[in-house]
């Protein structure tokens, strides 16, 4: 959530060169589902969200549409909400107060905090909670050592702590409106650095060896290895940068107070997209990449999809006997991939985690293959995977050649009928070369193979020197010679 009314002096912003769009943003309009303003949401998975807002009262979102706000803590602002599961989440409020849902109904609002403003909370799980308030206090709720929540501990003096993230019971990193982060490890906060003049707006932190900050002059800054960058990069114009969601050191998106979206790719930014330009973007919650909800100011909820989709729009021909090699493409969901190709033809063999099929075929012919990619569970969704399939065809030719005899024998005024036959893909059309004797004729049957037939007339005794030539629709072709004795009858 953007925090305000802390003036900054002296602020040193690296600059990072924008990308072009990693992940395709496709957002929707935003849809008024709330009058008051919303603060915050969380969405565990792809069909559940949690979303609380300024009156005390929380919505919930079943991946098709939202309910009405019902109250939570009437008398206050749910100023966060975190939901570790479907059936649990924990919201705090602007008079110090915990509320707690089962996944049916929320409890009674459980002063914590005094008269502290508790700005945000982060749980890992249904065991372990952190808030932190605007004066440098960190509660902690585990189950294991808290039956119910610690009181409240200095670790900031009292400076405004805005926002905490944890990743386990055994990590948690908090930060501050004075450019402090704080990390929690062996049941200890810690000062990690000083590590921006600006104001800290939001961290997350999909494992402990990743986090991802972003403060109120546009600036984003990455911990890795125990280390935060030496300062941050201006990723959005200055323009105050107000939440931030990461799946993974490769995936985060962050939202700003003009209405912009930006997403990571684990190099770089996107440039701001505008989804909201009226309102301020106060959360994003992402139960994978390719599925966000963005929350704003004017009680708004705005949904980011990236599908997966197979790019591959065609695969190519091969030919029996020949080295065969193509890569499969696909886009969006939650790379890396998985592969699948039922009904390749014999002697190509399909690269499940790569996508790539390659082999040497063994048998002509035109094969309908079924492509099926699949995409990898995130921490946020671990049993749910996108899947997309598409139909294609794939040739694998093999020049013609002809199969039958090369000499046959007819006699005069009896019925002659002998069949040319070939094999090889595509089906090959004949034609015959030659002085053919009176009576017989000779036809292309269209299906790879000829008829040589009729009647020989009294006269046309003798050895008959012929050719039949076999041609594909690639321009392979092959002429075998053939000799037709005529007898007298």
């Amino acid at each position: 959530m953007l925090f305000a009314g802390v003036a900054l002096l002296g602020v040193v912003t690296a600059t990072k060169t924008f990308s072009s769009p990693a992940f395709a943003q496709s957002w929707s309009s935003p849809t008024a589902i709330d009058s008051a303003a919303l603060t915050s949401i969380s969405c565990p998975t792809l069909n559940v969200c949690m979303a609380v807002d300024a009156d005390g009262q929380a919505l919930t979102y079943d991946g098709t549409s939202w309910s009405p706000p019902s109250d939570v803590n009437a008398t206050t602002s749910l100023e966060s909400v975190s939901c570790p599961t479907t059936n649990f989440c924990t919201a705090v409020g602007f008079d110090g107060s915990v509320v707690s849902y089962n996944g049916s109904m929320w409890g009674s609002p459980q002063d914590i905090d005094g008269t502290n403003v508790l700005t945000s909370v982060s749980c890992p799980s249904t065991n372990f909670c952190a808030a932190v308030d605007d004066q440098g206090d960190v509660l902690l709720f585990d189950s294991a050592d808290y039956p119910t929540w610690s009181d409240p501990d200095d670790i900031d003096g009292s400076n405004y702590l805005t926002s905490v993230y944890c990743r386990s019971v055994d990590f948690c990193m908090a930060v501050d409106a004075q450019g402090n982060a704080y990390d929690y490890s062996d049941g200890e906060w810690t000062l990690v650095d000083s590590v921006t003049g600006a104001v800290l707006d939001s961290v997350s932190c999909p494992s402990q060896g990743f986090c991802m900050a972003v403060d109120d002059a546009g600036g984003a800054l990455s911990y890795t290895s125990g280390s935060w960058e030496a300062s941050p990069a201006d990723i959005d114009g200055s323009i105050a940068l107000t939440s931030v969601t990461c799946l993974s050191s490769v995936f985060c998106m962050a939202t700003d107070a003009s209405g912009n979206a930006l997403s990571y790719d684990g190099a770089s930014w996107t440039a701001p997209v505008s989804i909201d330009s009226s309102n301020v973007l106060n959360s994003v919650s992402c139960a994978r990449t390719s599925d966000c909800i963005a929350v704003d100011n004017a009680g708004n909820a705005i949904a980011f999809s990236n599908s997966l989709e197979i790019t591959t729009s065609s695969l190519p021909a091969g030919s029996v006997s020949a080295t065969y090699s193509t890569t499969l493409g696909a886009t969006g969901g939650s790379p890396p991939y998985h592969w699948t190709a039922p009904g390749l033809p014999r002697g190509l063999h399909l690269t499940r985690s790569t996508g790539v099929i390659t082999g040497t075929p063994t048998r002509a012919g035109l094969y309908n293959v079924k492509l099926v990619v699949t995409d990898k569970p995130t921490q946020t969704a671990p049993t749910t995977h996108n899947s997309t399939n598409v139909e294609m065809s794939i040739a694998i030719d093999e020049a013609p050649v002809i199969i039958t005899g090369v000499r046959q024998k007819a006699r005069v005024g009896t019925s002659f009928s002998f069949t040319v036959e070939t094999k090889g893909y595509p089906t090959a059309s004949l034609t015959e070369l030659g002085t053919l004797p009176s009576g017989l004729t000779f036809t292309d049957n269209g299906n790879g193979s000829g008829t040589l037939a009729g009647t020989a007339d009294p006269g046309s005794e003798g050895a008959y020197s012929l050719s039949f030539t076999a041609t594909n629709a690639y321009g392979m072709s092959v002429q075998n010679p053939f000799t037709l004795k005529v007898v007298g009858g």
